[in-house]
């Protein structure tokens, strides 16, 4: 087995309406991709790096070029991302996982994976060092930067927000923690753990609770027991602000999900917790489901009737 560190950088659109969203919201378009391959001492055996010229936010977001001090100019010498990412894996041995700091890197790397309509290559487990840095060093369930980490190890940091120098100094948290411990946790590729449900965030704001709840039902779930996506489609109304579904990945692993409306000022925001489905939920979810059937059954019978007094 061989580890690959891997940092992503990425473009964000201007704005929610120019937010590519078929076949997935591509949240942020890869613009560099940097890599460190490890042995099994975790000792440096090569690096990787390449700039990505965006296709579809092919202007810098002013926000992400004062971050990573990339310019309109430097894309222009990417190459298109169906090239850099067939050198990466090219470059990434068979038998590889990925290690990230926090999970975003992986959900943006499946998204443009799947917008470029990349075919014929399953992802390799992902492993989150953040996740594992909070477990093992600071033992409690809070996230924290890859700087602060670094801070905390007594490290010296790389320039942050360069995909490279941010693989470096994971693999210096890395060399911190137990990696067997990490290797051998259930749930690789994982956000921030809540109540035994794996929570994502969007934070992105909505005009309307529907546009929220769009936004986050669209979204796939990578599955920890194989690394594919799986969709949620059976969506049925929890309350006013709530809305659960189940869904069943081929590997055989099935989740319960339930979205979260909440509203910030005049505007909404949305957060997803899927949990391993249980009996509770699979009783819980059918409970709903008569009484949304019901409801609506309901509301199908007083539209005939209101219907039938305004003929008359």
């Amino acid at each position: 087995m061989c580890c690959i560190v891997l940092d992503l950088e990425w473009n964000q659109p201007f704005s929610m309406r120019s937010m590519i969203t078929t076949p997935v919201r591509l949240h942020g378009e890869i613009i560099q991709i940097g890599a460190v391959k490890l042995n099994e001492q975790l000792e440096i055996v090569d690096t990787f790096k390449v700039m990505v010229k965006p296709k579809y936010y092919p202007y810098m977001h002013r926000k992400i070029s004062r971050l990573t001090q990339i310019s309109n100019a430097d894309l222009a010498y990417g190459f298109p991302f169906k090239q850099a990412f067939a050198y990466f894996t090219a470059w990434c041995p068979e038998d590889a996982v990925f290690l990230t700091w926090g999970n975003e890197d992986f959900k943006v790397l499946y998204s443009n994976i799947s917008v470029h309509k990349i075919k014929g290559y399953h992802l390799p487990k992902a492993y989150d060092v953040q996740r594992a840095f909070s477990r093992q060093i600071v033992k409690e369930r809070r996230q924290y930067s890859l700087i602060q980490a670094m801070d905390m190890i007594q490290e010296p940091a790389c320039t942050a927000h360069d995909a490279l120098h941010d693989a470096m100094n994971t693999v210096q948290v890395l060399r911190h923690l137990d990696l067997p411990s990490l290797l051998n946790d259930d749930h690789p590729d994982i956000p921030y753990s809540q109540e035994n449900g794996l929570q994502e965030m969007n934070e992105d704001l909505f005009d309307t609770k529907t546009e929220a709840f769009a936004a986050m039902m669209r979204r796939a779930w990578i599955c920890p027991g194989c690394s594919h996506p799986v969709v949620f489609d059976n969506w049925i109304s929890q309350n006013s602000d709530k809305q659960i579904a189940t869904a069943a990945c081929d590997c055989g692993c099935a989740y319960f999900a339930r979205i979260h409306i909440r509203k910030n000022a005049d505007k909404y925001r949305c957060h997803r917790i899927v949990y391993p489905l249980t009996d509770a939920h699979i009783s819980f979810y059918n409970e709903r489901k008569d009484i949304v059937r019901y409801k609506a059954e309901r509301h199908a019978e007083y539209e005939a009737i209101r219907l039938q007094v305004h003929a008359c």
